[in-house]
């Protein structure tokens, strides 16, 4: 599975749209992969799980991102990950 990532600089609108289906057939494998679950992952979690589909330590950060981008978007529902505990209010 790669990280979808777009060139540096100015994009074509080609590339655009490119990215786009990428991005969006990059969620669709998650959400595969999330069904097969029986329990939530947390953003860094994913990044673990995806390493055993070829994701690179390297690109956690990019992969967190997505995730999270994806879920402020609408693409992945809200609840897509678990919530860190370690954030709630004491």
């Amino acid at each position: 599975m790669k990280i979808p990532k777009q060139k540096r600089g100015r994009q074509s609108q080609l590339a655009k749209e490119k990215h786009e289906q990428d991005v969006i057939k990059f969620y669709a494998e998650l959400k595969a992969i999330n069904n097969r679950l029986p329990f939530k992952v947390s953003s860094r979690g994913w990044c673990y799980i995806l390493e055993d589909h070829g994701l690179m330590k390297g690109d956690f950060k990019a992969a967190q991102d997505l995730i999270n981008n994806g879920r402020k978007k609408g693409l992945l529902p809200l609840n897509f990950t678990a919530q860190d505990g370690s954030r709630a209010f004491s």
